[in-house]
């Protein structure tokens, strides 16, 4: 069974294009994304993660418009992959999780596609020397874009270190429930054969004997 998830965008050679999310994918499922890529000659950043769930490992295949495999991986927990757009058309990102029979993966996608567009315009047309405020502006834009990037990697990381504390946690509880049980049940019966070696043992009755009649 798959499920088809499309997101259709139209990129000019001066739009760039980014999205990052992050979504369920149920077990012995395909999740498919479509991306519409109508120019040739851009460049394409694509990343995901498996953040929660079995083995922390998924299927990926990107296809191009011509069904030709530009990506394949097999049971990847984490991947950074960069192409160029050689053919226009509809780009098919697919993750699969038919191999996991009962465990649903929450996974973290991210693509962008294009170049940035300049912060001051025009000044990608011809060779300017900026001004003070402009490189400080520049400088600040980079710099606010990196601490972007980082803080999605840490919210990964985060998402990831949640997950292992929380099945760490769930663990030892039940550890701690089947000590608890298993003390209690030892403590029960040792009672019981103590019990056993200090209570009275029961009288015999002699049986009474039986006589016959002689005829």
């Amino acid at each position: 069974m798959k499920n088809y998830c499309k997101f259709i965008f139209f990129l000019i050679p001066t739009l760039v294009f980014g999205t990052e999310f992050t979504f369920d994918l149920p077990d012995n499922d395909e999740e498919c994304f479509h991306e519409l890529i109508t120019t040739t000659n851009i460049t394409c950043v694509f990343e995901f993660q498996v953040v929660s769930g079995g083995q922390l490992d998924v299927d990926v295949i990107i296809e191009g418009p011509n069904q030709r495999h530009i990506y394949k991986e097999l049971r990847k927990e984490y991947d950074t992959f960069k192409f160029n757009v050689t053919h226009p058309g509809e780009h098919v990102i697919c993750f699969s999780n038919q191999f996991s029979t009962f465990t649903h993966k929450s996974i973290f996608m991210s693509f962008v596609a294009g170049d940035e567009n300049p912060l001051f315009k025009g000044s990608e047309e011809h060779d300017t020397v900026m001004t003070f405020m402009e490189a400080t502006s520049d400088e600040m834009h980079d710099t606010l874009s990196d601490i972007i990037l980082g803080q999605t990697h840490y919210r990964l990381q985060e998402a990831h270190g949640r997950r292992f504390a929380e099945e760490l946690n769930e663990r030892v509880l039940w550890w701690s429930m089947s000590q608890t049980i298993l003390i209690i049940a030892i403590s029960l019966s040792q009672v019981l054969i103590l019990r056993n070696f200090f209570s009275e043992p029961k009288p015999i009755r002699p049986r009474e004997p039986r006589y016959g009649y002689l005829r």
